[in-house]
């Protein structure tokens, strides 16, 4: 599948290639493009003169071409959600329920664009200003740049090329180059869908090098990415060479705090099944589990209780909960962490082996606060790490002891103690009775420390992808 560049489908201008394989079965899936600095430039170029034609189209136009456009996404959902699972190994009922997720966050954000008003400064209380009018518009970035990761391609493609495109921005889209053919596919409805073929473009290749020749680039007015906190430092000081704004969410080594008193009917549900989503690679995934001595044995003993009941294999088999890694090379990365973990003294109470890209759901005991994955070591696999605390004081100041501050979760059955852990707690968001994994398209996500910079959601990014310019007319009233 070549890229999608000016509503053509080309190729790489030299011709390089890179293979994308189904990571079950090890068989070539296609090959995309490997994108040359000539490449991207040109993509660059055609953007600018996109955004000035999709942005002369009045709201109500665009919003039309977008509301149409979630409607074939819903229309091509089954499509999209099996070349989604071929590519990445994901659950085929979970990828098509990803697809309805675009279709939403688009709906969602054409609506709240709908209602992002200007505003009118009052000027009549200022000594020589009161015959003034004076506004505040909002007015598109220009070009915005939108790097997928791979873990949720089309929902987080949907969280940043949505807003920008409703307030008038082109967009580039840059996906993953392990499953990058459900987004390039997404690109192409939108130009079906009547976006400008200039103002909706997707380039593929290697971080390393369109990634960063992107976010680089003086060409580009915003960065928008999702991924490694490694990746988005880079990105960061590549955007800041030309002061263009950056948006990062990166990563995360989120807390779940279960104390003595908590219902374990209602939290063994939730952190197991949010844990194993997505095989655990998810950003808000509860992955250091904070448990109080008093109630760690029964804990213990309830997670090895009900993991195995997950039924791990075929994508496409209906009764799968659980498909692999992206690739044998993330799981093999995930076998290490865990290898690690016990080298430095954590017990392996279940699991612990690796097939190919599989890795099993595997749940390690005996943690304690000085190892590394109950610091910076973020596992973003299918692992379950219990943590013994002495009390509520030590789960606050183990959970704060990482440089991330991505989201959090606290089990109890005392609200008022909750509401003080989460008061507490150093992250973006705080669920009480449920992991930081809970996620609504009105919140403002997004993660505090090395977790990353800006929000995003229904809420808040509409003013991520423009800028404020104040408009003045002098004397335009006269007392």
């Amino acid at each position: 599948m070549n890229m999608l560049i000016d509503g053509r489908n080309i190729p790489a201008s030299d011709g390089k290639t890179i293979d994308v394989v189904n990571p079950v079965t090890n068989d070539l899936v296609d090959t995309i493009p490997s994108a040359t600095e000539a490449d991207i430039e040109y993509a660059i170029k055609c953007a600018k003169k996109g955004h000035q034609e999709w942005y002369a189209m009045p709201l109500y136009e665009r919003a039309a071409v977008l509301m149409k456009y979630a409607d074939l996404v819903e229309e091509h959902s089954e499509e999209l959600g099996k070349l989604l699972a071929k590519e990445m190994g994901k659950p085929y009922t979970q990828s098509v329920m990803e697809m309805y997720g675009v279709s939403n966050m688009f709906r969602g954000f054409v609506e709240a664009a709908k209602h992002k008003y200007d505003r009118v400064n009052p000027l009549t209380g200022i000594p020589g200003r009161d015959g003034d009018f004076q506004m505040v518009v909002r007015e598109p970035l220009g070009v915005v740049a939108a790097i997928v990761p791979f873990n949720v391609p089309a929902g987080l493609y949907g969280q940043k090329v949505a807003p920008a495109l409703i307030m008038g921005n082109a967009v580039i889209v840059k996906p993953a180059s392990d499953n990058p053919l459900t987004i390039i596919r997404l690109v192409q409805l939108l130009v079906e869908a009547g976006v400008p073929a200039k103002a909706a473009q997707a380039v593929t290749g290697r971080g390393g090098a369109c990634g960063t020749y992107l976010s680089s680039s003086p060409g580009i007015n915003g960065i928008f990415f999702t991924g490694s906190t490694q990746v988005g430092l880079e990105i960061a000081r590549m955007g800041d060479l030309h002061l263009t704004p950056s948006f990062l969410e990166l990563g995360g080594n989120d807390p779940c705090i279960i104390l003595d008193d908590a219902d374990l009917d209602i939290a063994i549900p939730y952190i197991v099944e949010d844990r194993l989503f997505n095989s655990g690679q998810v950003c808000v995934s509860p992955k250091r589990l904070l448990v109080q001595e008093d109630i760690v044995e029964e804990f213990t003993a309830r997670i090895l209780a009900e993991v195995p009941k997950i039924k791990v294999g075929d994508p496409f088999d209906p009764e799968t909960s659980m498909g692999c890694l992206i690739s044998e090379k993330a799981a093999i990365g995930v076998e290490a962490q865990v290898n690690e973990t016990i080298k430095q003294g954590a017990q392996l109470l279940y699991g612990g082996t690796r097939d190919g890209a599989y890795y099993m759901p595997t749940i390690l005991g005996g943690i304690t606060r000085d190892m590394d994955i109950a610091n910076d070591m973020e596992v973003f696999g299918p692992v379950f790490a219990i943590i013994p605390v002495k009390d509520q004081e030590e789960a606050i100041s183990v959970a704060n002891q990482t440089s991330y501050g991505l989201s959090s979760g606290i089990f109890t059955k005392d609200i008022s103690r909750g509401m003080t852990l989460a008061s507490k707690i150093e992250s973006g968001a705080c669920v009480i009775n449920g992991t930081g994994f809970y996620i609504t398209p009105y919140q403002p996500f997004g993660g505090i420390k090395m977790s990353g910079r800006g929000r995003e959601g229904w809420s808040v990014t509409l003013d991520e992808v423009t800028y404020e310019k104040t408009i003045t007319v002098r004397n335009m009233y006269k007392k």
